[in-house]
């Protein structure tokens, strides 16, 4: 989702395609929570809600040194709201990407309910419509229904990688997706 939020603050069109993890409510207050640089919620419950935000980032002089993190406290006096997240989202569209036409689309669909060729085909939806993505962002590869379920469940995975991998070429852009599952 943050990689989304720079590809747009880049002036890219970015495709971003949720399956399984969250329904497209949860989806769009994290997006906007990003956008608003503002949270929605608040664990404690308590407001006015402080938040340790990092402001600069110090390299280490030496070679056993680390890297210095220096914070800065922000006071948010409510959660996001509806006036706020539309505030922030015009504000991103006119003075940093300064493009009236949409720069992001996103799809929020269930787990195991399209497939690699399912994402290519909304991708190309779009792009009939004079509106292809230079980014698509799919979280998660891993919750992607399996192209052939008559084979083992590793090559259903390997299957989905390769189709993937696949699709990036034929759609000559940048295709982002992340995994859950263990190395081991």
């Amino acid at each position: 989702m943050d990689l989304a939020y720079r590809c747009v603050k880049q002036k890219k069109r970015v495709a971003y395609i949720v399956v399984g993890d969250m329904s497209m409510r949860q989806a769009k207050r994290r997006i906007l929570a990003r956008v608003a640089s503002h949270p929605y919620s608040n664990p404690t419950k308590v407001w006015p809600y402080r938040v340790k935000e990092p402001v600069r980032l110090a390299l280490p002089q030496g070679d056993k040194q680390p890297a210095v993190i220096e914070f800065e406290t922000v006071e948010f006096t409510e959660a996001l709201n509806a006036d706020l997240a539309v505030k922030a989202c015009r504000k991103l569209r006119m003075k940093v990407v300064k493009k009236k036409d949409s720069c992001f689309w996103m799809t929020v669909r269930p787990a195991r309910s399209i497939t690699v060729l399912d994402v290519e085909n909304i991708v190309r939806s779009h792009a009939l419509q004079n509106w292809a993505p230079h980014v698509v962002i799919l979280d998660y590869a891993d919750n992607l229904a399996p192209l052939n379920t008559r084979v083992d469940k590793r090559d259903q995975i390997n299957d989905s990688w390769i189709a993937l991998s696949a699709l990036r070429q034929r759609l000559c852009g940048l295709l982002v997706t992340a995994t859950q599952a263990d190395a081991a």
